[in-house]
C-alpha cells in the first residue's frame, strides 16, 4: 500500500458531465458553471496492485471469509 498525502483535489461535477472533458465550463440558463468541485482530502492509503473482484471472491470462498455488503449490492462484472 502507498500513502496518498492530504491535499487539494478537483472532482468533476456529476451534474455537468455531458460536456466534453476539455471544456471545464458548462453554460446553463445563460450562466457558466464550473465543472470542477474543489475538495480537500485527508491522507489515505491505496493498494498499488489491482484486485479483480472475481479473484477476490475466489480467495474469500477458499479461505472461508465473508464478502461485505458492497460486493453483493454493486453490479461488478465477473
Amino acid at each position: 500500500m502507498r500513502l496518498i498525502p492530504a491535499g487539494n483535489f478537483e472532482m468533476d461535477d456529476p451534474i455537468c458531465t455531458p460536456s466534453p472533458k476539455w471544456n471545464l465550463k458548462v453554460k446553463v440558463g445563460g450562466f457558466y458553471l464550473d465543472r470542477r468541485i474543489p475538495l480537500i482530502l485527508d491522507a489515505f492509503y491505496m493498494d498499488i496492485h489491482e484486485v479483480i473482484v472475481e479473484k477476490y471472491k475466489k480467495f474469500a470462498s477458499e479461505t472461508g471469509r465473508t464478502i461485505g455488503v458492497s460486493g453483493k449490492v454493486l453490479n461488478y462484472p465477473n
